[in-house]
Order: C-alpha cells, then sequence, then structure tokens
C-alpha cells in the first residue's frame, strides 16, 4: 500500500474568544441650585452655608464625604467649613463657618470624595457680607450679601417674644379648660351615680312599706 500521496489533514481552527465589554466606571455627578449663606447673630464672626443640590448621583452610594472651602476677597487664605452634614429629604449640604472677618467671602472649592467639583455660576456669584463686628451685617446669597435693618431685627425679635408668650398663655388656658372639664365629666358622673342609688334605695322604701302593708291586713 502507498501512503506517500495521503492528503494532510487540516488543523481544526481556534475559536477566536469574544472579548468582554469593558465596564464602564461610574462616577458621581453633582449640580447645584442654590446655595445661602446665614449669619450668626449671637457670635458675629460665625455664619452657616447651604447647598442645594438640583442633582447628586454617587458612584458607590456607600461614599459620600464632603470638604467645602471658602475665601475671603483678597485673600489667599480659605476657611474650610466645619460640621458638615447632608440631608437626603432635601438635598442640603450644610456647614459652619467660624474665624470671620470683616470682607466678601465666596465658595472656593467644594470635594466629593477627594474629587473637586466644578463650581457652577450658581456657587461663584453667592457671597457671604461680614461687616465690623460692631454691625449688623446680612448673610448673602445669589445676588450677594445686604446689611440688615437693625430697627427690623428688632421688631422680629420682639414680635417673636411676644408669639411665644402668647402661646404660653394659651398652653395655660387650654390646661385649665381640660382640668374644668375634667372635673365636670367626674362630677356628672358622681351625679348620676347618685340618682341611680336614690331610685335603688326608693325601690326599696316602696318595698317595704308595701311588706308592712301587708302585714297589718
Amino acid at each position: 500500500m502507498d501512503f506517500g500521496n495521503a492528503p494532510t489533514p487540516s488543523p481544526t481552527p481556534t475559536p477566536t474568544p469574544t472579548p468582554e465589554p469593558t465596564p464602564t466606571l461610574k462616577k458621581d455627578e453633582v449640580v447645584i441650585s442654590n446655595v445661602t449663606f446665614t449669619k450668626d447673630e449671637k457670635k458675629k464672626d460665625e455664619a452657616t452655608v447651604s447647598l442645594v443640590f438640583s442633582k447628586l448621583e454617587l458612584a458607590d452610594s456607600s461614599k459620600k464625604l464632603f470638604s467645602l472651602e471658602i475665601t475671603k476677597k483678597d485673600d489667599t487664605n480659605p476657611i474650610k467649613a466645619s460640621d458638615l452634614k447632608y440631608d437626603e429629604a432635601s438635598k442640603t449640604l450644610t456647614g459652619k463657618l467660624t474665624n470671620l472677618t470683616k470682607g466678601e467671602y465666596s465658595i472656593s472649592k467644594l470635594t466629593l470624595n477627594n474629587n473637586e467639583i466644578n463650581l457652577n455660576d450658581t456657587v461663584k456669584n453667592s457671597k457671604l457680607l461680614i461687616e465690623d463686628q460692631n454691625n449688623n451685617g446680612n448673610g448673602g446669597n445669589e445676588q450677594g450679601g445686604q446689611p440688615s435693618n437693625p430697627n427690623k431685627d428688632e421688631k422680629i425679635q420682639k414680635a417673636e417674644e411676644k408669639l411665644a408668650k402668647a402661646k404660653e398663655e394659651l398652653n395655660k388656658v387650654n390646661e385649665l379648660v381640660t382640668t374644668k372639664d375634667t372635673a365636670v365629666k367626674e362630677a356628672t358622673k358622681a351625679l348620676e351615680t347618685a340618682k341611680a342609688d336614690a331610685k335603688t334605695k326608693e325601690a326599696a322604701v316602696t318595698t317595704a312599706t308595701r311588706e308592712l302593708e301587708e302585714a297589718k291586713k
């Protein structure tokens, strides 16, 4: 037998593996819709800053670490906000600002999970105006800070005190009404009990009288 011309078998082709799709890395996405500064009326060098988010999507829902800094105009030393708290319901981040001196402040840096957030015009245009410690200044917002009216503040304070006193008096009256109402209910119940007892005793007298008359016959 001649095996010299036997055909060479073709090699089995190796299947090309299908490349797995590269997973898309999620990123934290933030959009700020409102910024408000509120001065502390008792401590003139302190204020509160609030940022409202219209969008806050996290790459990892378990990670939510904020850092916020403000800078005074013509000053390069930032002040870091403390006690940062985020409210899920209102999508609001609040923080405390301390050691403020006379000047105009604005937000200079915001980071989320160590990634710096791009500040939009809403944030950049929000100002906090701190005046002399002896002068009442009002916290700014998107349109900038404006001095407050001391007379208006005094009127508001007096109105709040008057309202608190009126509420206190109302609570006292309501407590008195409740006490009187309870006393009336208890007296009414006692009266009804006494009436029922009187009827029982009257019936006993009637029965005894009838028995006496029967005995005399």
